[in-house]
């Protein structure tokens, strides 16, 4: 969830979620959940990614679908309204799913950083970014939207015995976060559509946004952002929201209440 394009604060790369993965596991491959939580879903046939569910004549990208301001996601069986006259930043969407294509052929398994990596990129899946201002943007090369934005992941990747909520995770999380990111709401648990989710806030201070090849594109500013995490069905759905302010923040949380699940 949080290498280069998908970093909280821009896409900057604070920690690659490919070493949030080796150390919260020990491995770079993932531990299965229990049986029952696996049970109905059937595996991607991707190496090294855990579980996703799946329809039959159906891939993950064909059956997503925007109607106005819905997401709607056959695949994953799940439907969400984000802010009116919102952009939803397709390219970078498209970016994520031609990365997948680019680093199809995993490497050693043995060189475990390569190996979380091409993981990262293989089991977790961006299936929606959307921002209000795409005026924001200060460059195509920086593949970021301005804040406020909202971005939905799902993730196969599972962790080590021990890290089964979303609360869990979320916990595991903030020994990784460094100067820039500061906890103001430590994991609490929410409910919406009869599926539980943990909530945890930060505020972020947002170095220089920088282009690949190394122009400053636009100033450091701080933000707020939440991390909505559940588990469903043995794969993660994970929100991330950032904001200008904490009342912003708030509203974008409260769109989570529009979710619902096939």
């Amino acid at each position: 969830m949080y290498r280069l394009i998908r970093a909280p604060g821009k896409f900057r790369l604070v920690v690659p979620l490919a070493t949030m993965l080796i150390a919260a596991t020990g491995y770079p491959w993932p531990v299965r959940l229990q049986e029952k939580a696996t049970a109905s879903v059937p595996s991607t046939g991707k190496e090294g990614c855990a579980v996703a569910p799946a329809q039959p004549g159906q891939t993950e990208s064909e059956a997503a679908r925007i109607v106005e301001n819905m997401y709607v996601n056959d695949f994953y069986g799940l439907t969400y309204e984000f802010p009116k006259s919102w952009f939803v930043n397709r390219n970078l969407i498209e970016y994520d799913l031609n990365q997948k294509k680019k680093y199809a052929n995993p490497p050693d398994p043995k060189d475990k950083t390569a190996y979380g990596l091409w993981l990262d990129i293989q089991c977790n899946h961006l299936l929606l970014y959307v921002s209000k201002d795409p005026e924001n943007t200060p460059s195509n090369e920086s593949r970021q939207a301005g804040i406020p934005y909202i971005h939905l992941t799902v993730s196969d990747f599972v962790f080590r015995e021990g890290i089964r909520t979303g609360k869990d995770w979320l916990n595991s999380r903030k020994e990784f976060l460094d100067g820039t990111s500061q906890v103001i709401r430590d994991p609490t648990d929410y409910v919406f559509a009869g599926q539980l989710f943990s909530r945890m806030d930060l505020k972020v201070h947002f170095p220089p946004l920088m282009s690949q090849s190394g122009r400053i594109l636009s100033p450091s500013l701080e933000g707020y952002e939440a991390d909505v995490v559940g588990v469903r069905n043995g794969y993660w759905i994970m929100f991330g929201m950032v904001a200008e302010n904490p009342q912003q923040l708030e509203e974008l949380f409260k769109t989570l209440d529009s979710l619902k699940f096939k």
